[in-house]
């Protein structure tokens, strides 16, 4: 490139202004010679406006900022902070709650077991009074065999009164016949 042409490039770049024409820049990349590079550029920076001694912050901003962004978290901790101990006083009386509902049920399970046990030692004094199967067989069959001998033996009385009866009827109705044709 010529010198002429360089100073013309730079215009219409506009390298001296605070930001390049793109489209300029862009139409002309491909006819640079070598790499594009920043120029090395020292910049003058003046001590008290980094380090300020005896005045206010440069940054005064900033830290207004910072610290209100800190009272504001304080604030959000303390609020989680006090939801968080009531969850824990919550859930401190719903363990109690349930640790008496358990406490409760346990006294229930322990009368109605105490009960089953009373009931289980009424049965077993009860089985004690009872005859046993075999036993009861035993005396069952023998009453059934006296039975069967005194069903027997009224029988027989039945018949013999019966007889009697039967031998008076005839006696009297003879005797009733006798008297009537002997008279």
């Amino acid at each position: 490139m010529t010198e002429m042409a360089g100073c013309r490039f730079a215009r219409e770049v506009g390298i001296c202004a605070e930001q390049l024409n793109k489209a300029v820049v862009l139409e002309h990349v491909d006819s640079l010679q070598g790499p594009v590079m920043s120029r090395k550029v020292e910049v003058a920076v003046h001590v008290a406006a980094v380090l300020p001694v005896g005045r206010e912050p440069a940054h005064a901003f900033i830290d207004r900022t910072v610290e209100a962004e800190r009272r504001l978290m304080e604030a959000e901790f303390r609020r989680y902070a006090a939801a968080l101990e009531a969850q824990a006083r919550a859930e401190d009386l719903r363990h109690e709650a349930g640790d008496a509902k358990i406490q409760k049920a346990g006294e229930v399970l322990d009368y109605r077991l105490e009960e089953m046990n009373n009931f289980r030692e009424q049965i077993n004094q009860e089985r004690a009074e009872y005859l046993r199967r075999d036993l009861y067989d035993h005396e069952h069959a023998t009453l059934a065999e006296r039975v069967k001998v005194l069903e027997i033996a009224r029988g027989e009385q039945s018949g013999r009164a019966a007889a009697y009866a039967s031998t008076v009827a005839l006696v009297v109705i003879v005797a009733q016949v006798v008297l009537h044709f002997w008279k």
